[in-house]
């Protein structure tokens, strides 16, 4: 079981979303999240206005 999540890692060197993960990694996965969510909230609705 533990040799499966080594190759896990290994396949994804740049995942930040893995236990074990700094707490740097998961707050710029909050800031990433959230600019997401911010520009996909400005857009919609220019979509539709548009």
């Amino acid at each position: 079981m533990s040799d499966r999540d080594e190759d896990k890692e290994r396949d994804f060197p740049g995942y930040l979303w893995r236990p074990g993960s700094s707490p740097q990694d998961n707050s710029l996965l909050l800031v990433v999240a959230v600019v997401i969510a911010l520009v996909i909230i400005g857009v919609v609705p220019l979509s539709f206005l548009g």
